[in-house]
């Protein structure tokens, strides 16, 4: 796997290039590659064909046990990907977010487990394990959305995100995903969904593939605790 990643890495960057604006979207003049400036080797180096996908095979599934808490299986897939000597119990993580306030059942606004929440729980376990808090925001265009997931695949972190239970469906509820891989030869990213939506009485949590395009409608319009859940990521340290 590393010896992979590392055959793999300087494509990827190159890859970069066939998006407009790149350099603009990611620029690193402090870091070099083989003494030349990131941004300037983006910049020059011609792209190669096709385009490269990276995915995270190994992050693990679970099944969220309540239609309500997706943010505290998204979160304990992430946190044992990251950390998988120092795994949690997802029930406990349930209990404990209950305990806190970050988790509220039957909550009558309908959020439950609010984007903010989902940092303060990744927050007070880093905190516990000593361990680096979380990195949390929010992207507002769907080019910096594609390369913020990308790099970051690329990297090794799978990315939580605020989307919708539907894919592409923005009436639908508001739902906490695991994205685990990014092709752009297909546009297509690949995501762990801890509810798996199915039917209004059916469901199955599982690996899934959405179109960019599809998947960016719902990262950007969740409409997710008044507009806080849209765009908003969070990476488990």
């Amino acid at each position: 796997m590393k010896t992979k990643f590392r055959r793999t890495f300087k494509i990827i960057l190159i890859s970069l290039c066939t998006v407009a604006t790149c350099a603009a979207a990611i620029v690193v003049p402090e870091r070099k590659l083989s003494g030349v400036p990131l941004y300037q080797f983006l910049t020059q180096t011609p792209s190669p064909d096709p385009a490269p996908e990276e995915n995270l095979e190994e992050v693990p599934l679970y099944s969220q046990p309540t239609g309500e808490t997706c943010g505290e299986a998204a979160f304990v897939m992430a946190w044992d990907y990251a950390h998988p000597t120092q795994t949690l119990n997802l029930n406990d993580v349930i209990v404990k977010a209950i305990e806190q306030g970050w988790y509220i059942p039957g909550d009558p606004a309908g959020v439950y487990t609010s984007p903010d929440h989902m940092r303060d729980m990744a927050a007070y376990y880093a905190a516990l394990h000593g361990t680096s808090s979380p990195e949390t925001g929010q992207v507002n265009n769907s080019q910096h959305g594609l390369l913020f997931l990308f790099s970051n695949i690329i990297l090794g972190r799978p990315v939580i995100v605020d989307v919708n239970t539907i894919m592409g469906d923005t009436s639908s509820t508001a739902h906490f995903v695991v994205v685990t891989g990014v092709s752009l030869l297909d546009g297509e990213i690949s995501y762990n969904d801890p509810y798996g939506y199915i039917s209004p009485y059916e469901r199955q949590a599982g690996q899934r593939r959405a179109q960019w395009d599809v998947f960016w409608n719902s990262w950007s319009n969740n409409g997710d605790d008044n507009g806080k859940g849209n765009g908003w990521y969070m990476v488990v340290r």
